[in-house]
């Protein structure tokens, strides 16, 4: 739940920004642009069905990057109505109303965040202030958990070149299934495999050609771009958000 003001004067973005860390969801473009009635926004806990899938067959891998580990955070105190915040990787402080989450409070907090805790060591949440809070006792919980499932790890951008009638109804932050031999198959290991082998023999099912594995992903789509010109037909670039959290229900 959210309640509260705004202190003095505020862009529309900055109470939208405001709002949406507050709820830990995001805003679909289609609510200003295409459709008002629908696509507001979205909860990370929510899970939502799979609009379209990617493979070899159908799409061109074009680049993918790895975002920094800035972005994660495994520690964290959400506070409310304290104008305190302190900077990322510096101990934390007595707050007058907060809740703090780490690693090994708890089941759910090691549930979660004990993984990411072993790999990158303890990442604090930057700003703690959270003024929109409307109740104290469940709702910093919840924001808590939104955070640690979404920032455990840095995220994986791939970029692919598709069909445009094929995924012509997709949107912003609709998920997808990633299934394609360009993208890491396992801890970085190759996506050159063995051929399958039938009563002990190997059996060739390519005519020759490399027998590929890959990994199924969940992806969730951050960017759509159309590309058209009078010589080929259209196509759409997707910038897609790999899921790599186990716990990330998206």
């Amino acid at each position: 739940n959210i309640n509260g003001a705004f202190r003095g004067a505020a862009f529309m973005r900055q109470a939208v920004e405001e709002l949406c860390r507050t709820a830990g969801a995001r805003i679909n473009y289609k609510l200003f642009v295409e459709d008002a009635g629908s696509g507001l926004a979205h909860f990370f806990e929510d899970e939502k069905s799979v609009s379209g899938v990617i493979t070899d067959d159908n799409a061109r891998f074009i680049s993918g990057a790895l975002i920094g580990q800035e972005t994660i955070t495994n520690r964290m105190r959400i506070s409310s109505n304290s104008t305190a915040s302190y900077k990322s990787n510096v101990p934390p402080y007595e707050a007058s109303t907060y809740y703090e989450w780490h690693y090994d409070k708890d089941y759910l907090t090691k549930s979660i965040s004990e993984e990411s805790f072993n790999r990158y060591g303890h990442k604090y949440l930057s700003v703690e202030k959270f003024d929109l809070i409307s109740d104290i006792d469940q709702d910093p919980l919840k924001i808590a958990k939104k955070l640690a499932i979404r920032f455990a790890y840095p995220s994986l951008l791939c970029q692919f070149e598709v069909p445009f009638s094929e995924f012509k109804t997709l949107g912003v932050l609709d998920l997808v299934e990633v299934l394609h031999s360009s993208v890491p198959y396992s801890f970085g290991g190759s996506t050159s495999a063995l051929n399958p082998t039938y009563n002990g023999d190997e059996v060739d099912l390519t005519n020759g050609r490399p027998w590929r594995r890959a990994k199924r992903y969940r992806g969730e789509v951050e960017a759509i771009e159309l590309l058209y010109n009078e010589r080929t037909t259209a196509k759409l670039r997707l910038t897609v958000r790999l899921i790599t959290n186990p716990a990330d229900p998206t």
